[in-house]
């Protein structure tokens, strides 16, 4: 699925006037009676209705939705935030509209005062998409005001303040839910947005579908329907070599657990063969944790040094979790680099490394996949000033050096080579533990190694990854899930990926 830019929003809803052709202020009433319609399936009459109108367009909304919960007889107060000779002309028409049904607008002033409830609804339509500074004066009064009144906040398009770059998030809205027009919009990818817009439902507005197909973005979301495109059927004739071999170069002294994890991750997922090369005392640890993996003991007796065993006639190598950043480390990576023909996922220790040595980035090619979070990126690439800036730096980079990135997230997003933005949703905060890197690192090597084509396996094993923290709460809660709890949810979270009956 699309993900488009404000501006890009702008064109289509010009566009659908032109072509279809509506009126602005047609379409401004078709938007806000879908919008009405929402809140009153969701919402019944015995709550009171605080609605906030901005002087444009999205301010427009607000009033056509007050005016239709009017009509069908919700206790309304409309205020009217910073009225004045800015009102747009379609804004400007619903304002009388809406007097003529005898509702009053009342302009909110520095003395306003917010009297509702817990259950009253507070419908946020000030600001839509396409702000470029922070709130000030009224406006910043009025957020202020609607972030600290008890109630359910609804927030029109997008919660009011929010941007691109992102700003302070003092200065927005906090939207329980967001009644969004038509497309998702990259404003909602953002990290520091995420705790902005509450549960978000897209709203038809009847923009021209066409003109939308061919509108091109960079950005896209992965849907089921996409991750169930990227699945392979597995050929009934096949073997364990059909599947693929893993070579796994992870763990060191009190760090076999990473190992574990991306080993039992790779097999899960399907790879035909796994093979373990860790340090030399790992090898009891290993055999009995995952006896269906093979083990090579390195040449490093606390730590991975040396050469890797080139002799393993792997199809994909998954280097980093657990490693360290030892200096006969690092020059094990550099020989795998250097000499490894295959895919290869480089995640964790791994990439630290890299951000060490500098001059290693010339071997990267579209073979290579790097799985940084936020942190390990700005070791890698120079710290972002925020989550926007480190995305564009996330595309450029991926496009400069030739290979993928998964920047992991709350909203993971994958770069390719060729400039597109994957964008994935699935999961939930119970991901935030550790171990749950080392899983997704086993996940993207068996696909992998089972021939999946980079982005394809990057996006799927994301979005099942994602998929088993939320079947993991069919059990369990956030606060109680591991890293293992995701492995161990992949069997049903895989069939029911499938459509097979448990």
């Amino acid at each position: 699925m699309k993900i488009f830019q404000t501006g890009q929003v702008r064109e289509a809803d010009s566009y659908t006037i032109t072509h279809e052709p509506i009126s602005s202020l047609e379409l401004m009433e078709r938007a806000a009676k879908k919008c009405a319609a929402a809140i009153m399936n969701r919402f019944d009459r015995e709550r009171r209705v605080f609605i906030f109108c901005g002087p444009g367009n999205n301010g427009g909304d607000g009033l056509v939705i007050a005016r239709i919960l009017h009509d069908h007889g919700y206790d309304l107060c409309v205020y009217d935030v910073a009225p004045g000779p800015d009102r747009s002309e379609d804004n400007r028409t619903n304002a009388e509209r809406l007097k003529k049904t005898g509702v009053a607008l009342h302009v909110f002033t520095p003395d306003t005062r917010l009297q509702s409830s817990g259950k009253d609804l507070l419908i946020d339509a000030i600001f839509g998409s396409g702000l470029n500074r922070a709130p000030e004066g009224l406006f910043a009064l009025a957020i202020q005001q609607i972030n600290e009144s008890p109630g359910i906040r609804i927030s029109i398009d997008v919660p009011s303040g929010m941007r691109i770059p992102p700003g302070e998030t003092h200065n927005c809205i906090h939207a329980d839910l967001t009644l969004s027009f038509q497309v998702p919009r990259l404003e909602f990818y953002i990290a520091e947005n995420l705790s902005l817009y509450g549960t978000i439902e897209m709203i038809d507005i009847g923009l021209d579908r066409r003109f939308l197909d061919e509108l091109e973005s960079p950005y896209a979301l992965t849907t089921f329907a996409d991750a169930r495109t990227y699945y392979r059927i597995r050929p009934s004739s096949g073997h364990k070599g059909t599947f693929g071999h893993v070579h796994v170069l992870a763990g060191s002294y009190g760090k076999t657990g990473a190992a574990l994890l991306c080993t039992k991750a790779a097999i899960h997922i399907g790879a035909g063969l796994v093979t373990v090369e860790s340090f030399k005392q790992a090898f009891q640890v290993i055999q009995t944790g995952v006896p269906e993996a093979m083990f090579v003991a390195n040449s490093g007796e606390k730590h991975l040094s040396g050469n890797y065993a080139d002799h393993i006639a792997s199809n994909c190598i998954a280097i980093g979790p657990g490693i360290g950043t030892h200096f006969e480390t690092a020059g094990l990576l550099e020989h795998v680099l250097r000499n490894y023909q295959n895919p290869m996922v480089i995640d964790a220790d791994a990439l630290n490394i890299l951000s060490g040595h500098r001059e290693l980035y010339s071997l990267l090619n579209e073979k290579h996949v790097l799985t940084p979070h936020p942190r390990e990126f700005d070791r890698l690439f120079d710290p972002s000033a925020n989550g926007y800036e480190r995305l564009l730096k996330q595309r450029e980079k991926s496009r400069e050096l030739g290979c993928y990135i998964v920047l992991k997230g709350a909203r993971t997003s994958i770069a390719s080579p060729d400039g597109a933005i994957r964008f994935n949703d699935t999961g939930n905060s119970g991901l935030s533990t550790g171990g749950s890197g080392d899983v997704l690192t086993g996940l993207i090597a068996g696909l992998l190694a089972q021939g999946y084509p980079p982005e394809n396996a990057c996006c799927l094993a994301v979005y099942l990854h994602g998929k088993c923290a939320e079947t993991y709460l069919e059990e369990g809660t956030e606060e109680t899930m591991s890293a293992s709890d995701i492995i161990r949810m992949l069997p049903r979270t895989f069939r029911n990926f499938l459509g097979k009956d448990l």
